[in-house]
């Protein structure tokens, strides 16, 4: 596992995300200034996984917990693309899991959250 920052994109669309989750700026700036992602193993549809930056977390010792909210886009090549945020068993996020309908590898995700459509948030 080779642990990264997040790109503008990635940043971008997880922002997105846990602002539809409730959360605020404060919690969306404390989150990237101590987290960092690995691609996951899908195809280069643009999953990642998030683990802790600096406190040495093993990020397999935490466990799955649920879809909190996910929103869909249209990749470059005019096919849709789902998005779902899930947190841990603690209620931490957890990964994006991004999947385009027709199983391709993403072309690139958005730059501007207006291109994102909210398509469901877990009522807290």
């Amino acid at each position: 596992m080779w642990c990264r920052d997040f790109t503008a994109e990635e940043r971008c669309l997880v922002s997105f995300l846990l602002r539809a989750a409730k959360k605020d700026e404060g919690y969306i700036s404390e989150f990237f200034s101590e987290m960092q992602c690995y691609d996951m193993d899908d195809g280069g549809m643009g999953s990642i996984r998030f683990v802790s930056s600096g406190n040495g977390e093993d990020a397999d010792a935490r466990k799955f917990g649920e879809e909190v909210c996910s929103c869909h886009f249209t990749d470059e090549d005019g096919v849709t693309v789902s998005a779902a945020l899930y947190v841990d068993s603690a209620a931490r996020p957890f990964e994006l899991d991004v999947w385009k309908v027709d199983f391709s590898p993403l072309i690139r995700l958005p730059d501007d959250n207006s291109k994102f459509i909210l398509d469901h948030v877990r009522v807290q």
